[in-house]
């Protein structure tokens, strides 16, 4: 068999839809308003808050810088660490997108699994900004963290 008789083989499949790398659902299943989240449970959270709490303003994927970058012994520049918030929360508007986070301001991270580089960064947050980073597992855990 030549060549290009084995690649002729090849093009008589139907492939089927690629699955992810990392098992994340289809897009169109994380897609509202345009909006592409990156996990189910963060686009419930975001409908939630949305519809059923209008009066909790909130931003999504605000950027919380964690270590300036630098200059190591060896002269290779080192990135900064940042962290990514999936959501702010609080009832005076507006929020900071960056800077000083008061007290009324809730962060939240919606999470399925918790990594070794989350627990890290969540550790890096409370201590620079002096705010609990709240975990949550289930919109029935953000609907008890809004009542309070």
């Amino acid at each position: 068999m030549s060549a290009a008789q084995y690649r002729a083989l090849g093009k008589g499949k139907t492939a089927g839809p690629r699955k992810h790398k990392f098992n994340v659902s289809a897009k169109d299943k994380r897609t509202v308003d345009g909006i592409v989240f990156d996990s189910k449970l963060e686009k419930d959270f975001y409908l939630l808050l949305k519809h059923e709490y209008p009066q909790v303003k909130f931003c999504r994927q605000v950027s919380f810088l964690l270590q300036e970058g630098f200059v190591d012994s060896d002269g290779k520049k080192q990135r900064p660490v940042k962290y990514v918030a999936d959501f702010l929360l609080g009832t005076s508007a507006p929020l900071p997108e960056v800077g000083p986070i008061s007290s009324q301001i809730t962060v939240v991270d919606a999470k399925g699994m918790k990594t070794d580089v989350y627990s890290i960064k969540k550790k890096m947050f409370m201590k620079r900004y002096g705010v609990m980073l709240r975990d949550v597992k289930s919109v029935g855990e953000l609907r008890k963290l809004l009542k309070t």
